[in-house]
């Protein structure tokens, strides 16, 4: 994660529109001297920073600005107009959280199935909204007669975003059905939100009229699943785990800073879900460590990122799960504004400040492309890395989400930039938002409201060569969050992770062209009801494999009728899990999962 650092610099203005349009065009040209601005974001997102500005009309704003909260709002938009997630706005007294806002008790989220054509259902709700006859996975029409489309259109100056996909993911969830007296008054707030509703099943278009309430009194009928956090209440410190235990994986560490591990020695899978890269060497060699008490080194791996946090040193945790050499990220500083880079690198490091002095003693914009903030390696280096002494050997995947990045950033991008590290990565982006650091001022706004306004001054480099922010790695398998599968998304992203793992040991079996109408009663307990149809009188053997393809369980073979047999099959003493059922006869087999709780 980038670092702030932040000047007590005092910016006087007067409550005038002469000293408003020039605050705004001070504001507006340190920006252009002063941010890393990153193309490859800007082409994604189809707009640049100018572009912006002149489409909010913000130096209008600016000069109508004559009450604190105008003034303010105005400078929330030029801020965000830079779209970068990292750039906070940070007043003490005049902007609230999106969970200290006031909102109708809704909550809307994406369906990212086509990005192209995005849109919102209904996934959370209170009793009131129930009883007012709401659905979950209802689609959203509308919002206060303003098209669902075009009211995003007009929330979107207010969020902080580096990508398209974050805003939908991350920011619309938070703040859609909300309000704030941050918020203009294009956003037609009132004390009741009109919503125009589409139901699915009926096809049918209905409104609903909600009144607003405060965000941390409403009780919500369904568990989260995008407000879900690891340092939030207990139920979601909780759902991580009890989703691996529910596949038959055991914790055996957790550091609750970094990581923790979990094993599942049934099928030889290692689990480690990563929380943070705050302090990455020490994480990943305790990691190790136990890792080697546990005589795992040589179990299939699977990193479950979705929920990780920033941090620093992510090549750390990939040298843990390298078999061979691999590239890290790299960064840089823009030094344009000489006077401002010098005073901010002052605390630094010695090697950070004659890296940024040189630059600016060479009168350039921006300093080399270095290993990220030399935290690795010294000035000059090639960025190679090596495996750890300590290190998994089985295959690996990494499932990815688009909630965080940051230092996840660039731990997907350099898994994406090194093919020959073999780690496949599944789910969505990362949130795109990685970069050097962030240096801040202090201004003092109509002389009584203090605000902290900052820049982005620098690129994060990808392995491959290019800029970071904006322009996340894109995972070899793309898995979409759809209104399909929003109840058990992670539950599926992490079977798939399974899938991947285990596919290779037991696709013989899967790709039979015999049938038998097989099929199994899941979830199974202590027993497991199957049925399996036959063209004539015939031997049938069945087995049970776990996901790794190693037999755990034969059925003697016996002769069964034509026609539809069943079998009733102890499995008391198998571990919770995913298994693979096996049918054979003379003429094929076919197979079938067995989900053991």
């Amino acid at each position: 994660m980038g670092q702030s650092h932040f000047l007590k610099l005092k910016t006087e203005i007067e409550n005038s529109e002469e000293q408003r349009i020039a605050f705004y065009d001070s504001v507006y040209n340190l920006i252009l001297n002063r941010e890393a601005f990153s193309p490859i974001k800007w082409v994604k997102l189809g707009t640049i920073f100018e572009n912006e500005c002149e489409r909010l009309n913000l130096r209008d704003e600016f000069k109508e600005a004559d009450s604190d909260i105008k003034l303010l709002r105005a400078l929330h938009k030029l801020n965000y107009a830079r779209k970068d997630r990292h750039l906070r706005l940070d007043a003490t007294k005049n902007f609230m959280r999106a969970d200290e806002m006031f909102r109708v008790p809704l909550r809307f989220y994406p369906d990212m199935s086509n990005e192209a054509e995005v849109f919102f259902f209904v996934a959370n709700m209170s009793e009131r909204a129930i009883r007012e006859g709401v659905s979950r996975g209802d689609y959203l029409v509308s919002i206060d007669g303003i098209p669902i489309d075009e009211y995003i259109d007009l929330l979107s100056p207010y969020l902080r975003y580096s990508t398209r996909p974050h805003m939908l993911i991350k920011e619309i969830p938070a703040y859609l059905g909300s309000k704030s007296y941050v918020f203009g008054p294009e956003l037609l707030q009132s004390d009741q939100m009109k919503l125009q509703l589409y139901q699915p099943d009926d096809e049918e278009i209905y409104e609903v009229y909600l009144n607003y309430e405060y965000g941390e009194n409403i009780d919500w009928v369904y568990p989260s699943v995008l407000e879900r956090d690891r340092e939030g209440n207990q139920a979601d410190k909780d759902y991580y785990k009890d989703l691996y235990l529910s596949f038959g994986f055991e914790k055996v560490y957790d550091d609750d800073l970094n990581c923790a591990l979990y094993v599942n020695h049934t099928n030889k899978l290692a689990l480690i879900e990563w929380y943070h890269f705050e302090e990455t060497r020490e994480g990943a060699q305790n990691l190790m460590l136990e890792a080697q008490n546990q005589d795992i080194l040589d179990y299939d791996v699977i990193v479950d990122a979705t929920h990780s946090g920033g941090g620093s040193e992510s090549a750390l945790l990939l040298q843990v799960l390298a078999e061979s050499s691999f590239k890290t990220t790299f960064g840089n500083v823009r030094v344009s504004d000489k006077e401002f880079a010098t005073k901010h690198i002052s605390s630094y490091s010695s090697s950070i400040r004659n890296w940024v002095l040189d630059a600016i003693n060479a009168d350039q914009e921006y300093t080399t492309n270095e290993p990220f903030k030399l935290q690795l390696f010294p000035r000059g280096s090639d960025g190679i890395m090596y495996p750890a002494s300590i290190s998994f050997k089985g295959k690996k995947v990494a499932l990815f989400f688009t909630l965080g990045g940051s230092n996840l950033d660039q731990f997907a991008a350099m898994i994406a930039d090194n093919s020959q590290l073999n780690i496949h990565t599944i789910g969505m982006p990362t949130g795109g938002y990685s970069n050097t650091w962030e240096w801040g001022e202090s201004l003092t706004l109509l002389n009584r409201t203090d605000t902290y306004f900052e820049w982005d001054v620098g690129h994060t480099i990808r392995p491959n060569g290019e800029i970071l922010e904006g322009n996340p790695a894109i995972p070899n398998e793309l898995f979409p969050f759809t209104s399909d599968n929003y109840k058990h998304y992670f539950e599926d992203l992490l079977q798939k992770g399974i899938n991947y793992l285990t596919l290779t040991a037991i696709n013989q079996y899967e790709k039979s062209p015999m049938n038998f109408n097989l099929k199994v009663s899941n979830p199974v307990r202590n027993v497991a009801d199957i049925r399996f149809e036959l063209d004539s009188y015939s031997a049938v053997e069945i087995s049970i494999l776990d996901m790794s393809g190693r037999p755990v369980q034969q059925i003697k073979e016996k002769n069964y009728e034509a026609g539809m047999n069943q079998i009733v099959c102890d499995t008391k003493n198998l571990r919770k899990g995913a298994y693979l059922l096996i049918l054979k006869t003379r003429d094929g087999m076919n197979s079938v999962k067995i989900i053991k709780v």
